[in-house]
């Protein structure tokens, strides 16, 4: 866990909000956190953006308080600060998309017309990714691949970017 940076952090939390768990169902979490109908966030004004924003932010705040207090008691107590800090780049990676997809719900609906028309292969990539990083566990060589994209990012110039944490 050391050697996962603040950077990596908040793309996992970007990934998972970018997941076929996740995004799909974006339009409907919005919905319901704001008590405005979809119809209504898609042709929204400024009053509407207010509240998604306003509310979007409270259930963010809620998440990550709640996931972050879960998983900090049962991180080590040695590294619970870092452990924390880490949490908290991922809920930002997880919630800044979230208020970014109400902010501009209007917008994105093509781009949610899109996934929901793709769903089945968006699914299938990323249950084969999952599946792929299952196996990866279980042979115990996640951590060759961390190095193997380490080493990547330094041929490529972004070396600091791995250790921002």
């Amino acid at each position: 866990m050391a050697d996962v940076g603040y950077v990596a952090a908040f793309g996992g939390g970007v990934v998972s909000f970018l997941s076929p768990c996740v995004l799909p169902i974006v339009p409907a979490y919005l919905s319901i956190i704001t008590g405005v109908d979809v119809a209504e966030i898609e042709h929204g004004g400024r009053r509407q953006l207010t509240r998604i924003g306003r509310d979007t932010s409270l259930f963010i705040a809620g998440f990550s308080a709640v996931l972050g207090s879960v998983l900090a008691v049962a991180a080590t107590e040695a590294r619970a600060t870092q452990g924390g800090l880490l949490l908290a780049a991922y809920s930002a990676g997880l919630g800044v998309p979230f208020l970014a997809a109400g902010l501009a719900f209007g917008r994105l609906a093509g781009a949610f017309g899109w996934v929901k028309c793709h769903l089945t292969a968006v699914t299938v990539a990323a249950a084969g990714c999952l599946a792929f990083f299952g196996v990866l566990l279980t042979l115990n060589r996640l951590t060759w691949v961390t190095s193997q994209l380490q080493a990547a990012f330094g041929h490529i110039g972004l070396h600091r970017f791995v250790f921002l944490g």
